[in-house]
């Protein structure tokens, strides 16, 4: 039974929790899963190799974002005022709406602003930051900060399916990743028994048959109403925007579909866009997959959808707020319609939003016709013991936020829900999702990093058959065609449905 978006508003919290501890207590193992305390916004933030400098911020990352009440041409000159610099024309001029000043100095970053955005980064003193809270055109000044990727809470190998020589897969193109990873991974002992990865020493993760309700059909598609015989909509002509760890070029899947520097593009210092990760190529290939994959089974929403890659997140999946703002305006640059990110930070209950993504996706909202900014709500519960609320920047009112079911249409055992004024807008398949990968291998996934472009697919469908559709109109169709499913704290609208 379908049902119509109950019109709950979400309200911004006051404040940010304030740090504490003990002491005496031992300091905490450090995961590298989870982003680092908030930065002394006043020390310089690490830039990758200083002796590379950004082709757009210099030699070191700005240390704040600055949000403002309006988008505003008048935003640069203010920056401008405030730092005493000028323009970089060269920067400038290679993309509308954004705006690149000069550093002060060689060891300080350039300030960039953008104006359809209403945001800028740059690189501030006190006295300057303390300028720019006391105007009254300025919103918010924070600190840049870093986001990663919900931790996966599964990864198994699945068949090529593309010869007989196809079995277990080899993890040399996940070594380096893996390395990074395994030993936060065991830290988390909820995952006995829910991850498949290689255990030191071991050459092979098992291979696994992909779970789907058909042999060549992904369940994940029948679950959002696109079974074999759909033919309403591809998402022909339609531009969305993946921000991510890039893409794998060489996927026969995804082969031919991309161009490097035109709608694939890195904006992490020294990567190329290639995903050497993992989980950029599976959000992509949920999106985009063909209705004819070279492993056999059909797992892609939008097969023709008009796709973008913006590689934001490094090879282990951390990247700081400047950088996926960077993406976000190229994104928009480009005429992206629906922008995925399925990248984020964990929250308290009650904990802030994070106000500066709040700002940008109002911002596109408002636009015309409007642009919409999906995130994943976060992988942090422990069903039923534990429920976390509902991550950064998902937690912004302005936000999709899109949570995870399973093949049951239960919530996903991992999956956050609404504990506070942070909530779930809609729900996509994140359980058992098969998707494109590294090399030329298809995975089996689970996070609400799987769910979010399941919706994202979806809204590109809705967009293909009526483009007039403002945002406004787009998140209605998106959940008044949703499948109800209760509670509406876990699954907001609920399973999104195909046009």
């Amino acid at each position: 039974m379908a049902t119509k978006r109950k019109n709950v508003p979400k309200t911004h919290a006051s404040d940010r929790p304030q740090p504490g501890g003990n002491p005496n207590r031992p300091a905490p193992r450090p995961n590298p899963n989870r982003p680092p305390p908030g930065p002394d916004p006043f020390r310089p933030l690490p830039g990758g190799n200083p002796n590379r400098p950004s082709a757009v911020t210099g030699r070191t990352r700005p240390r704040f974002i600055i949000a403002f009440r309006e988008p505003s041409e008048h935003n640069a000159s203010l920056m401008s005022k405030i730092r005493s610099v000028g323009a970089v024309p060269g920067l400038t001029a290679m993309r509308a709406g954004r705006v690149v000043l000069e550093a002060q100095s060689e060891d300080r970053a350039r300030t960039c602003v953008y104006e359809r955005l209403g945001v800028a980064t740059s690189d501030l003193t006190p006295e300057e930051a303390a300028a720019l809270r006391r105007n009254d055109s300025v919103r918010l000044v924070v600190p840049n900060e870093i986001r990663t990727l919900p931790t996966l809470r599964r990864v198994v190998m699945a068949e090529e399916g593309t010869g007989p020589e196809d079995g277990p897969m080899a993890v040399r193109p996940l070594e380096a990743y893996l390395r990074g990873m395994t030993d936060a991974i065991r830290d988390i002992g909820s995952f006995s028994g829910s991850l498949v990865l290689p255990h030191p020493g071991f050459a092979a993760a098992a291979a696994a048959p992909a779970p789907t309700t058909g042999a060549q059909h992904s369940w994940c598609l029948n679950a959002v109403g696109i079974p074999p015989s759909y033919s309403k909509a591809t998402g022909k002509g339609v531009v969305v925007a993946v921000l991510d760890t890039g893409v794998n070029l060489d996927h026969p899947d995804l082969a031919g579909r991309f161009e490097e520097g035109r709608n694939a593009v890195s904006f992490v210092e020294g990567l190329s866009v290639l995903d050497r990760n993992g989980h950029g190529t599976h959000c992509a290939g949920v999106i985009a997959g063909p209705a004819r994959s070279a492993g056999g089974k059909r797992y892609g929403v939008a097969p023709e959808v008009d796709l973008m890659v913006g590689k934001v997140l490094d090879d282990i999946g951390s990247g700081w707020d400047d950088v996926i703002l960077e993406g976000i305006d190229w994104a928009v640059d480009r005429g992206a319609r629906v922008i995925s990110m399925s990248l984020g930070s964990s929250r308290a209950v009650n904990g802030a939003a994070a106000e500066a993504y709040e700002t940008v996706a109002e911002t596109l909202f408002k636009t015309s016709p409007g642009i919409l900014l999906l995130a994943a709500a976060g992988n942090s519960s422990e069903r039923p013991a534990r429920i976390s609320p509902v991550e950064n920047p998902a937690a912004c009112p302005s936000v999709f936020a899109v949570a995870a079911c399973d093949r049951q249409l239960q919530a996903a055992w991992f999956s956050c829900g609404r504990l506070d004024f942070a909530r779930v807008d809609v729900t996509g398949p994140g359980v058992g999702v098969y998707s494109a990968y590294l090399g030329r291998r298809y995975a089996i996934l689970d996070g609400t990093s799987m769910a979010t472009p399941h919706a994202a697919g979806i809204a590109a469908l809705h967009l293909q058959l009526n483009p007039a559709l403002t945002a406004t109109q787009l998140i209605q169709a998106l959940t008044g065609s949703a499948v109800e499913l209760s509670p509406e704290d876990d699954f907001g609208a609920g399973l999104v449905q195909a046009p």
